[in-house]
């Protein structure tokens, strides 16, 4: 009985973590903001400092010739709806999965590489063919049944918000 109820338990976790998910929740790239190396860009002209970034509106990139860095073209600033933080993405799809071994399937059916394999727990990361591509592919996976969850690979940093 006790084997029983262990196994509702946990098939009732995993579907929480997957339902509790939604894509209003979910941190989504910002098409207006940008990152350019924060000692180019004035205070006035920051929405928020990451790192050694600052984020920029796209209309104030223009001022500075759009002077990206190296990440700037590999990273997309994202901001999480809920908590308003801004973050950073190089647009992977993080992905748990039901059984390790369908991470290659997965992603072939999807047109999407494999980026990384976890070792230690079924999950991966998944890209798409651009940055850009990449939250449309999230609501589809979430919905395949070799799922747990999906949600876009996103790195939060201690930002100063100006």
């Amino acid at each position: 009985m006790l084997k029983i109820l262990a196994v509702v338990a946990v098939f009732a976790c995993s579907t929480a973590i997957a339902v509790g998910v939604s894509d209003e929740d979910s941190p989504t790239i910002s098409a207006e903001l940008i990152l350019l190396p924060l000692a180019m860009v004035a205070e006035k002209d920051r929405v928020a400092i990451l790192g050694d970034k600052a984020v920029v509106m796209n209309a104030v990139a223009a001022k500075y010739n759009r002077a990206q860095s190296d990440s700037a073209s590999t990273l997309r600033v994202v901001q999480d709806p809920v908590t308003e933080e801004y973050g950073t993405t190089d647009g992977g799809i993080l992905v748990h999965l039901h059984s390790a071994g369908t991470l290659e399937g997965l992603a072939a059916d999807y047109g999407l590489t494999v980026h990384h394999v976890f070792s230690g727990a079924p999950m991966g990361v998944l890209k798409a063919e651009s940055i850009e591509a990449a939250p449309a592919y999230i609501s589809t996976l979430r919905d395949d049944s070799r799922v747990i969850s999906a949600k876009l690979d996103v790195s939060f940093m201690k930002m100063k918000a100006m």
